[in-house]
This record gives C-alpha cells, structure tokens and sequence, in this order.
C-alpha cells in the first residue's frame, strides 16, 4: 500500500450524523519528518482502539466546537506524538488525553510496518444534528488541509506548489469562528512567508499587519507569538528598502519577547527566549548603524553582549 505525500483532506460522510463527541479522521503532512500520509477512510479502518474525550465543564457552561490534532502513530500502531492544529482551547487538552490513548493497527508500506502521520479531528457537540456546527467542522477541516499542505511545502522549499494551499489560508482562517485567532495568526505567518519567498514584499507587509493585529487580539500583554509578528513584518519592510520602518518594528519585538522571557514557565523555555532576543537586539543594533544611529546602535550591542554573557554563565 502507498499513500500520497499530500492528499486530499476528505470529510467523512459520518460527520452528518454527529453524536454527542464525534472522531474523524484526516490526512496531515509528516512535515518535520516526511512521514507518509494516510487518507482519512483507511486511516479509519486501522483503528482498533478508540477513547472519547472527557468534556471539561467551564464557569459558562459546556463548549462546543472542532478541535483538530496532527497525530504521528508508529510501527505498532501506537500514537507517539499528537500536535494542535485548530479548535478552542478549552478543548484542547481533553482531545488530546483522548488521542494519546488511540490504537490503530500497524500500517504497512510495500510489505513494512511503517510509522505514517493523519489528521484527526474531535468535534464536540451539545446535539445530535448541529447543523451550525457541521457547517463549521467543514470549514475547520478545510483550513486544516490546507494549512498542514501549505506548511510542508514551505519546510520542504516547494514554494511553487505552496503557492495555492499558503494563499488560501487567510480566507478559510477568517472564515473560521470568531474566537479561533490562533489560526489566524498562523494563517497570516505561512501565507506571509510564502510572499516574502517569492520576493513579494508588499504583500508580505499586509500580511504580517494582519498577522500583528491577531497575536494582539489573542495575547494583548505580549509573547513570543506577537514578537515573532513583529519580527517578520521588519523582515518585509528591510525587503522593501525600508530600515526606518524595520527598526520599528524591532524594537516592538524586542519588547514583546523580553516580555515573554519574564513569564517564561521553565529554565529552558527562558533560555530559548533569551538567545532570540539576543539576536534580536544584534539585528536592531544593525539596523541603527545603517540608519546612521551610531550612538543607539553600540547601547543596544552592549545590552546584547550582557544579555548573552548572563545565558553563558
């Protein structure tokens, strides 16, 4: 048996018949380790163990909503790692304590047993027959398709194949609920990427604005997220012959992630954030000398190479 690198996401015709917590099942790039896929019926037929997720309870009641999850299953059917691709926070984690306790029977490659990648969606619903809610789990696997196919060609340097999945993004994420800014964000960033690829910096500009304005929405305090925002639209305007415009924006950077590395959870996680905002700050510094701002330019080097002595030791 083989399946495709990039299949077609089909929704299962099961998702008529929705019961109070329903599975599906996807397909979804193996983009870090370039497993293969496997399409949404067959990957059904493996299933030997299926968990239903518990619904957590919150102060305004019960949530409904889709949440999507990359699942990598190995040799022996075991699902070794689950990643988030879309759905509601609130229900996240009870989706993927489900997905972890998954089996499936091994799936096998010209003989093999192989480890393979999918999709798998949890829709949680009050009813049976929510017709608002099917029509949003379509929408929600639809942005799921595209962006797991739109991010494995841009890992994989395919920016022309990339260039219909990634520019289809923005207009399936805001087609999503209201309250999904996360895929938003990632919308605007992979389609942006793309764009600065193509050496399509205008756009990019628009973009990663848009970008910006959603990690704002989704963390108003600042984060990694809204200084990765930040960055890349200093990207597109360096790409534009704008340095004015860039340092800005690096500057906004600089302070989102020095943010983020004073609420960092753990002793790793502020290590991460530290060693980019080092970098962070020798590219300001960078920029400040080519705009002539000699001064500004050598305080932000030596708040860098203080930054960077402290993480050595």
């Amino acid at each position: 048996m083989r399946y495709a690198k990039a299949p077609r996401l089909a929704l299962a015709a099961e998702l008529c018949c929705l019961a109070t917590v329903a599975v599906l099942l996807g397909a979804v790039p193996g983009s870090a380790q370039n497993l293969p896929l496997v399409p949404t019926i067959e990957a059904n037929r493996h299933i030997v163990k299926k968990v239903q997720p518990v619904w957590p309870m919150t102060s305004l009641g019960q949530m409904q909503g889709t949440v999507v999850l990359e699942a990598t299953i190995d040799e022996t059917g075991r699902v070794v790692s689950v990643g988030f691709i879309s759905g509601p926070p609130l229900l996240t984690q009870s989706a993927f304590s489900a997905l972890r306790r998954f089996r499936y029977r091994p799936f096998f490659i010209k003989g093999v047993p192989s480890k393979v990648n999918t999709l798998v969606p949890f829709i949680f619903s009050l009813r049976v027959h929510n017709r608002q809610l099917i029509q949003e789990a379509k929408k929600t696997m639809a942005y799921s398709q595209r962006f797991v196919q739109c991010r494995s060609l841009l890992l994989a340097r395919n920016y022309a194949d990339a260039a219909g999945p990634c520019a289809a993004l923005p207009r399936l994420a805001e087609a999503l609920p209201s309250y999904l800014y996360l895929e938003r964000v990632d919308a605007y960033h992979y389609a942006g990427q793309l764009a600065l690829k193509q050496h399509d910096d205008a756009s990019a500009v628009t973009l990663f604005r848009r970008e910006v304005l959603a990690a704002k929405i989704l963390a108003p305090q600042g984060g990694v997220g809204l200084g990765r925002a930040y960055e890349e639209l200093a990207d597109a305007y360096e790409g534009e012959g704008e340095p004015k415009q860039a340092e800005g924006f690096l500057m906004e950077a600089v302070s989102a992630y020095k943010g983020a590395c004073g609420h960092a959870l753990s002793g790793v996680a502020k290590a991460r954030c530290e060693q980019t905002l080092v970098s962070l700050l020798r590219r300001d510094a960078t920029v400040l000398g080519k705009l002539g701002r000699t001064r500004d330019s050598a305080r932000v080097t030596r708040e860098a190479d203080k930054l960077a002595a402290r993480i050595r030791h």
